[in-house]
């Protein structure tokens, strides 16, 4: 019952909470009532991961190891689509002053980023907290965005957003071969274990 509870608020806060009126003179990024309300919804996700998570201790019952993975992907899932949301809104709420042309450009590189950013920061905590699967899951998200800026960005954005988001995704790739570098053997016993 509970996990169709949380099934049930997750799709209120998809297709209700997301369409929220972007007006400019109104409109405050991050501190908004869409934040909010995906803050409390991906608070209940973690919360009912953790209660599970403790109740598996005393329980046999197979069916629920799956329960804390799934819950934890869905508050993930939660958090990367609001954060999307938000990218989004800022751009079509003028808080980020660009025409009508650029805007669809600054959203596709805006998205590519958050993506980019979100991934390399669950790809960072795999490694620090050991979790090969946090690790696995950062890397197929990070490649998300590397696809589309490869298929997608690099034919339909402008020059400038072009050579940003190529560059801003080498940052990220190059900040990523330094860390691998320097601590190589550490993230070979991390990748291998």
């Amino acid at each position: 019952f509970g996990l169709a509870l949380l099934a049930a608020l997750a799709a209120w806060l998809l297709f209700r909470e997301t369409r929220v009126n972007v007006y400019a003179y109104t409109f405050k990024v991050v501190l908004n009532d869409r934040m909010l309300a995906f803050a409390a919804g991906i608070a209940a996700f973690y919360l009912a991961a953790l209660v599970v998570r403790r109740g598996q201790r005393h329980s046999d019952d197979e069916e629920i190891k799956y329960a804390v993975p799934a819950l934890v992907v869905g508050a993930n899932a939660l958090t990367l689509w609001v954060l999307s949301a938000e990218v989004i809104a800022v751009v079509d709420s003028g808080t980020l002053e660009v025409s009508d042309d650029a805007a669809f450009y600054a959203k596709s590189l805006a998205l590519s980023l958050v993506w980019a950013v979100y991934a390399s920061v669950g790809l960072a905590l795999g490694v620090l907290m050991r979790r090969p699967e946090l690790r696995s899951a950062s890397l197929g998200l990070l490649a998300i965005p590397v696809v589309k800026l490869f298929l997608f960005d690099s034919f339909a954005l402008d020059q400038g957003y072009r050579v940003a988001a190529f560059l801003s995704l080498g940052g990220i790739m190059l900040a990523g071969g330094f860390l691998y570098q320097r601590y190589r053997e550490a993230i070979r016993g991390f990748l291998l274990e």
